[in-house]
């Protein structure tokens, strides 16, 4: 048996938001089941909002440029590859501390606002791959004329 501790705030509105939101989020078929997949390593990322843009931020050392794909569906965003292991010697090596990971990898990201697709640009220096993507103009006022029958 397991005992959740909740502990209401005075905001019961932005609770209720908040409720409603997990359910969208549960039941939204469109989006991908796992947010990594059981590849051999996960790679660490950052993702951050300002006013005009998303940015991505994906630590791949080691991983050369064209064993990279990114791609975009929908809300998500997901990163692909692989990194292969160093060549080996030849001679039997003893391992006394095994941190990095090798092999494939794929990370999904979701993406917090709408972006525009013909506005994004992925860059891969120094073992970092960042993808700043430019979010959607919006109208903040739209008017509407309305008709007198």
């Amino acid at each position: 048996m397991y005992i959740i501790k909740v502990k209401y705030g005075r905001n019961l509105r932005g609770f209720r938001q908040s409720l409603q939101r997990l359910r969208h989020e549960m039941m939204n078929l469109n989006r991908p089941l796992l947010y990594t997949s059981s590849g051999g390593w996960i790679p660490e990322a950052d993702m951050y909002e300002t006013a005009r843009e998303i940015i991505v931020v994906v630590n791949l050392a080691g991983v050369r440029r064209e064993n990279i794909e990114v791609s975009f569906n929908e809300h998500w965003l997901f990163v692909k590859g692989r990194r292969f292991e160093p060549a080996s010697t030849g001679s039997p090596a003893r391992y006394h501390q095994l941190e990095m990971g090798y092999g494939e990898f794929e990370r999904c990201f979701p993406i917090p606002a709408a972006i525009d697709r013909n506005r994004t640009d992925a860059s891969y220096e120094d073992g970092l791959l960042s993808v700043v993507m430019k979010k959607a103009e919006r109208a903040l006022r739209v008017h509407v004329e309305v008709s007198a029958r």
